[in-house]
């Protein structure tokens, strides 16, 4: 069990992937829906053998962790007393409660999905700068 413990301590101060993910995010409420580009912001281990960056080498955990964070696109318009309307800067505005974990869980299963596809492209790009080989 030490050398678990190890593996958990050094994957949870050092994610194996650390990144963004966009995608578009679309509400539909009373009728009416909206589309904005979001992105989730995470730390990723996962559960398959990887190529870590810091031990340059191959390495897989016991116990495979994903963190993230999501954000979503404001589009502010300014609407002028004579009719016209103005787009605004957009920014970036955290999201929270809508991570909990019972409201939205297959869509978090397929966000977490995604994250892990790209971390596996990302992996595949390690591999060939560190000449690391997969094991099938």
């Amino acid at each position: 069990m030490p050398d678990q413990d190890k593996s958990a301590e050094y994957s949870g101060n050092n994610p194996a992937f650390v990144g963004e993910y966009e995608f578009d995010l679309t509400f539909e409420m009373l009728g009416r829906r909206i589309t904005r580009k979001a992105k989730a912001h995470y730390e990723h281990t996962p559960c398959w053998e990887y190529f870590d960056l810091k031990r340059k080498a191959l390495f897989v955990v016991d116990i495979p962790t994903t963190t993230f964070s999501l954000e979503i696109l404001a589009m502010p318009r300014e609407f002028h007393e004579d009719g016209t309307v103005t787009d605004e800067e957009p920014y970036w505005v955290r999201l929270s409660d809508i991570l909990e974990e019972n409201l939205f869980p297959d869509l978090m299963d397929a966000l977490c999905d995604a994250i892990d596809d790209q971390c596996w492209s990302e992996d595949e790009e390690r591999r060939k700068e560190g000449k690391g080989t997969r094991r099938h």
